[in-house]
């Protein structure tokens, strides 16, 4: 018996193939897959359209037979129309200042591009820092016995504080600017995520610990391998839902802590 695989001897065209390795994927396949990938993504997508069109049917449809006042709640059509007059309102870097007019600075679309783009700003830099916060902490609480003794309970105590009750801690800290603003998003997300992260951390599948541990992994070497990549998943999930939560703060927390933003 010869030592080495023997090479399987295909077709003129075909990838040839080591007796006993997977076959290499032929290109009609990988067009095939492609193709599957390409005609769900449209399908998800006519589907998208569908529903967020039945929706402003709807809509529209109460207006049209008075089931909605259109001075409360103007339907779509109405808007978007009107919504060039309404960008200018958006220019808050101005109409501040005292004897500066109010058509001066950028335009109305470039002050919604502006406005749109200092939420963002302040929700993503709010959003990695309680991350990576929250992250830390709640690994140092499972970690040391001694750190979840001290911490822990206070924790549990402020978490079902609603983050409008920090809105004159943040103003008083920080001002009016970017900071507060900051500052609420990580408040909102904060305790939260600590709760979610030793959850997370409880949940990790004893039998993956038992094994490291019986090949003589120390603890911090059981938490850097096993279970903080065992606990990302989920605490990604928890992140997303908790950005969800955070910009609808956006639009009463940029009113009263800064100049610019959603809801100015």
């Amino acid at each position: 018996m010869a030592t080495l695989a023997s090479v399987s001897e295909r077709p003129s065209g075909s990838v040839s193939q080591v007796d006993g390795a997977p076959a290499a994927p032929s290109a009609p396949r990988r067009r095939s897959a492609i193709a599957a990938q390409i005609s769900t993504s449209v399908q998800r997508l006519c589907w998208t359209l569908v529903s967020i069109g039945t929706f402003t049917a709807i809509w529209e449809l109460c207006w049209l037979t008075g089931l909605a006042d259109p001075r409360l709640l103007p339907p779509p059509h109405v808007f978007l129309s009107n919504i060039a007059e309404q960008a200018k309102y958006f220019n808050t870097a101005t109409r501040w200042s005292i004897g500066v007019n109010p058509a001066d600075g950028p335009s109305p679309y470039e002050a919604v591009m502006i406005t749109i783009g200092a939420t963002t700003m302040r929700v993503m830099v709010g959003l990695v820092i309680a991350s990576m916060l929250a992250i830390s902490l709640g690994v140092l609480i499972r970690y040391f016995l001694l750190f979840e003794r001290l911490t822990l309970p206070a924790i549990t105590l402020l978490s079902p504080v609603s983050p409008i009750a920090w809105l004159p801690v943040a103003i008083f800290l920080f001002g009016i600017g970017n900071a507060p603003a900051i500052f609420m998003v990580v408040i909102a997300l904060f305790f939260h995520m600590v709760l979610a992260t030793i959850s997370q951390i409880d949940g990790v599948n004893k039998n993956l610990i038992n094994v490291v541990r019986t090949m003589g992994a120390t603890k911090w070497q059981t938490y850097s391998r096993v279970i903080i990549p065992a606990i990302l998943p989920g605490l990604l999930v928890v992140l997303r839902m908790n950005l969800f939560a955070v910009w609808m703060w956006c639009w009463w927390r940029n009113r009263p802590v800064s100049a610019t933003g959603l809801a100015r």
